[in-house]
């Protein structure tokens, strides 16, 4: 395995053109999927190749791939003509911090959009494939900042909640493309904190309970579609007993939970 992602990186080196400064070495790396653009079901990149100076500093062009098991000489163009089918954004970054123009394009290599950033400030735009806008929120320094919404592809609302210096805070809310709420949760100093409430499509509730810092605690209760309490848990800074039920009210598994993770036998 060590040996085919040695030989993979070194294909996108060479098929990737990138022309770093002066002081700064290309790296590859793999990319987390970002929650914002999973909840809208907008396409993530999966890898980027960028320019770093020896104490890890972005500093110089950056392209971002989407997701590929291989790299074919036909699947990457060179950045003097359009990029091929594999990239999705590319941009640059100026000692650490996002600046200039950053593009996203299509699998045909179709501009879907651009935005322009200074120092690591302005607006930070994702687009489906179709064209639609997937996310938008506020970049400050480098980091979300103020109000951030999620789309869906064919238009309405998925998601908007507000950072502070890129940790969540306050209400956030998801929704079904129905528009009915899907979620709403609670969050303080980037961690789920306060209320925590989900809905069935139909707007009955699902769920809900409170987190304090992170882990669930206190009384959480459960409903079935049709709005009938399925049962109560008392849980204690994450521990307590925990069970999952079907939809028709039959109890699925049942167990115990420490640091809200699942702990010891499990029946069901």
């Amino acid at each position: 395995v060590g040996r085919t992602t040695a030989r993979s990186e070194r294909r996108l080196h060479r098929r990737v053109p990138l022309t770093c400064p002066a002081g700064t070495k290309r790296r590859i790396r793999t990319l987390r999927r970002q929650r914002s653009n999973r909840i809208a079901g907008a396409e993530q990149p999966s890898r980027e190749i960028y320019c770093r100076r020896p104490d890890g500093t972005k500093h110089g062009p950056i392209t971002q791939l989407r997701g590929f098991t291989r790299v074919r000489t036909s699947s990457l163009m060179t950045r003097s003509s359009l990029p091929g089918r594999n990239v999705m954004r590319f941009g640059n970054f100026n000692e650490g911090k996002r600046d200039g123009t950053w593009i996203q394009l299509d699998r045909s290599g179709r501009e879907l959009g651009r935005m322009t950033l200074s120092d690591g400030t302005g607006t930070w735009r994702v687009w489906h494939r179709s064209g639609g806008l997937a996310v938008n929120g506020k970049m400050e320094g480098d980091q979300r900042e103020g109000t951030w919404r999620s789309f869906f592809a064919a238009g309405g609302t998925a998601m908007v909640g507000r950072y502070k210096a890129e940790q969540r805070q306050g209400t956030w809310r998801w929704f079904y493309n129905s528009g009915e709420p899907f979620r709403t949760v609670e969050f303080k100093g980037g961690q789920r904190h306060g209320l925590y409430t989900d809905w069935w499509v139909s707007g009955t509730k699902q769920k809900e309970g409170n987190y304090r810092r992170g882990l669930r605690g206190g009384p959480w209760l459960r409903w079935n579609r049709e709005g009938h309490l399925l049962g109560v848990h008392h849980l204690h800074e994450g521990r307590g007993e925990w069970a999952d039920w079907y939809r028709s009210g039959d109890l699925r598994e049942a167990g115990s939970v420490v640091n809200d993770k699942r702990h010891g036998l499990w029946r069901g």
